[in-house]
C-alpha cells in the first residue's frame, strides 16, 4: 500500500479523504430503521471512523509517518490537563447550567474521536502521501480536501451546532 501512496500520492489522498464520506452516508443510511439519540449517533459514526483510519495507518504501516510515535511524557501529560481547565474555568466564571455526568463523558469522547480521525487522516494521511509532490502542494491539496469534507456538512443541512448541544440549557 505504500508503494501504491508513493506512485500515485493524489489518488491514494483522494480515496483515502473521500472514502470516509461514504462510509459515513451508508451509516447514515442504515439509521433510518433504527433512530438513536443524536449523541449516540455521531459516536457510532465517528467510532467507525477512527476504525477506518487504524486499518489505513496499519495497512500503510504509517503509523510513525502519521505522527503516532510513543506515549507522551509525563509532562506532555500535565501540560494537556492544564489545557483542559482552561474552558472550566471560562465556564465558571461565566456561571453556566452542568449537563448530566453521561453527556459530558459521551461529548468527551465524541470530541477525542473526531479529533484523532479528522488529524490523523487529514495531516497523517493525506499530507503525508502528498508531500513528495511538494511541500505548497501538498499544504494546498490537503487544505483543499479538508474542506471538501467539511462542506458536505454543509450540503446535507448539518447545523452548526449539533442538535445534542442544543438540548443543553443556555449559557447565563
Amino acid at each position: 500500500m505504500t508503494a501504491i501512496a508513493s506512485r500515485r500520492p493524489i489518488l491514494i489522498s483522494i480515496l483515502a479523504a473521500l472514502s470516509p464520506l461514504l462510509l459515513i452516508g451508508l451509516l447514515d443510511v442504515s439509521f433510518t430503521r433504527f433512530t438513536p439519540l443524536p449523541l449516540v449517533k455521531r459516536l457510532i459514526i465517528e467510532s467507525v471512523f477512527c476504525g477506518y483510519l487504524l486499518v489505513l495507518l496499519t495497512l500503510m504501516r504509517w503509523w510513525r509517518v502519521a505522527g503516532f510515535t510513543r506515549l507522551p511524557t509525563a509532562r506532555r501529560l500535565l501540560t494537556c490537563a492544564a489545557m483542559l481547565f482552561l474552558p472550566l474555568a471560562i465556564g465558571v466564571s461565566a456561571g453556566f447550567h452542568t449537563a448530566p455526568t453521561h453527556q459530558m463523558l459521551s461529548l468527551t469522547l465524541f470530541i477525542l474521536t473526531v479529533s484523532f480521525a479528522e488529524e490523523g487522516l487529514m495531516r497523517g494521511v493525506v499530507l503525508q502521501a502528498l508531500l513528495p509532490s511538494g511541500f505548497l502542494r501538498a499544504a494546498l491539496l490537503s487544505s483543499l480536501l479538508f474542506g471538501v469534507g467539511h462542506f458536505i456538512n454543509l450540503i446535507q443541512g448539518t447545523p452548526s451546532r449539533p442538535r445534542f448541544f442544543r438540548s443543553s440549557p443556555p449559557l447565563s
